[in-house]
């Protein structure tokens, strides 16, 4: 059984008022049963076929600067949140588009057509497992 991990305790920055805009409702991946899991992948990769039907790029991870604009738009409270965690973390530029391709990806599991604050919030903290201890 897996728990869902906290920003706060992963990373200081964010505190309990920033987490309170995700809400307690939003759904982890690590609250969803197995056999529902693979539905939402199949889900999500016919999502993201039908996004870039006419693109060199396959999937999120594969977009481009101009694909990321059209595809990866954020909010002012999700922007405001990853631009946080970039200065706090002292992610790089690069770090920032990943964190916006994760995000785009964790909203289309959801079944999301906008990304929002808590897939933000979720894609920090799975770039914050990859920094070295």
């Amino acid at each position: 059984m897996h728990s869902q991990v906290s920003l706060s305790t992963i990373n200081p920055i964010f505190k309990e008022s920033a987490l309170s805009l995700m809400g307690s409702d939003h759904d982890c991946i690590f609250n969803t049963p197995f056999k529902n899991i693979r539905e939402r992948v199949v889900r999500a990769r016919r999502v993201q076929e039908q996004r870039f039907w006419n693109s060199s790029s396959r999937n999120n991870s594969g977009m481009n600067r101009k694909e990321l604009e059209t595809h990866a738009e954020l909010a002012d409270s999700s922007r405001k949140i990853l631009q946080l965690a970039m200065t706090k973390m002292g992610l790089s530029a690069r770090a920032y588009d990943r964190i916006l391709k994760v995000a785009r990806t964790i909203a289309d599991l959801a079944g999301e057509k906008k990304i929002d604050t808590p897939h933000v919030a979720e894609a920090i903290q799975y770039r914050n497992l990859d920094r070295p201890v």
